[in-house]
């Protein structure tokens, strides 16, 4: 992948990382690298346990990493960091200025978030301080430097291919179409809207807090059972940018074994990451009506069906759990650390461009067609 490193969360090593070498006292302790987290105004930014010492055992054995809290009035940790790891907002022109100022000299910059480049576009400087940079991105995009993405399909050995049978339990799934989602408002686009406004064709169950059916995350199982029972599941992310396909399609293809019906990313990418055939994709077709008559369509014939669940002879896909994924764990930062001892070069001359088509400038109104644009709340 040009360079890019792949972390697979199924490497038993990689996820011991997160639980061993967690240390509580962390005064005097010989460390190889030191970690600052810039994350000034983030929701979990004030639950994070820092300092602390987590010891890495990938690419340097028991190498030991202190994590600790900068913001732009610690100038004395920063001077000491040989990492800031930006992930959460920084509102303030001035608190860039202050940390652009103190950079030290080989410091790398690293940005890191699993949000959307649009939701996350309060984490990256202002666009008139272009001077401003990142050494190293860290997040979903498939062009990375460390790619994390939410999901991923495996394909099979010629082996696997030919002793397995696909099912798609078309005769067992009771129910046309549901839709989980506690985030109804969206700014990038109203995709409660949307969801509501295909609901006018066809019956669609709406779970979670922009429905009227619960299912408590408590009894997880239960709710994959429920929704098992369904042909149909919307998968329709919160932002259209390059690459954002997260556990809302991921989910439904590994975990509820129906077809996801998705806006979000263009589908080249859905087409570059997903199962060949896996999903369908609203933006291809001409209206919102046309839509909802193909998944009747689809609904009522079963070879039709079937043909969505022909990519299980071909290969399996997981839903990376969410924290392996994020950065700020122990797990994540080993990651970066194995990243870093990877490269062995002069890591602090490299550029990454938050508004550049790999991130920010990836992002744009959720489809080609007007009935999808008509949804948008996007300006660029």
């Amino acid at each position: 992948m040009d360079g890019k490193l792949l972390y697979d969360s199924t490497i038993p090593l990689q996820r011991d990382v997160m639980s061993r070498g967690l240390q509580t006292h962390v005064e005097g302790a010989d460390v190889q690298y030191r970690v600052a987290v810039v994350a000034t105004s983030v929701f979990w930014a004030n639950k994070l346990i820092l300092p602390r010492i987590v010891t890495c055992e990938l690419r340097i054995e028991n190498s030991s990493v202190r994590i600790e809290k900068a913001t732009y009035e610690s100038g004395y940790t920063q001077l000491r960091a040989d990492v800031l790891i930006f992930s959460g907002i920084i509102g303030d022109i001035d608190i860039w200025q202050e940390l652009a100022k103190r950079r030290q000299r080989n410091q790398l910059w690293v940005f890191a978030t699993e949000e959307s480049a649009f939701t996350s576009r309060k984490f990256i400087p202002p666009i008139e301080m272009s001077d401003i940079h990142f050494n190293i991105s860290s997040t979903y995009h498939p062009k990375s430097d460390i790619y994390i993405p939410y999901g991923a399909f495996s394909p099979f050995t010629g082996e696997e291919k030919t002793a397995l049978k696909f099912e798609s339990n078309f005769y067992q799934k009771e129910h046309l179409m549901a839709w989980v989602s506690s985030h109804c408002s969206t700014p990038m686009w109203r995709r409660s809207d949307a969801v509501h406004d295909l609901g006018n064709y066809i019956p669609i169950d709406m779970y979670g807090g922009c429905g009227e059916i619960s299912c408590p995350k408590q009894s997880w199982v239960n709710c994959t059972r429920v929704f098992r029972k369904y042909k149909f599941i919307a998968a329709f992310e919160n932002s259209c940018c390059g690459g954002y396909i997260t556990e809302k399609f991921w989910n439904v293809v590994s975990l509820f074994k129906a077809i996801p019906v998705v806006i979000g990313a263009p589908k080249v990418d859905y087409e570059r990451q997903a199962p060949s055939n896996s999903f369908i994709h609203a933006d291809d077709f001409d209206s919102l009506k046309d839509l909802a008559d193909y998944i009747l369509r689809v609904s009522k014939d079963k070879d039709l069906y079937d043909s969505y669940f022909q990519w299980k002879n071909n290969g399996t896909v997981k839903c990376n759990p969410i924290r392996d994924i994020t950065s700020l764990t122990d797990f994540g930062v080993c990651r970066l650390i194995d990243f870093l001892e990877a490269k062995k070069q002069d890591l602090s001359k490299r550029v990454f461009d938050p508004y550049g088509p790999n991130w920010l400038g990836g992002c744009n109104e959720c489809g080609h067609h007007k009935w999808v644009k008509d949804y948008s709340n996007f300006l660029k």
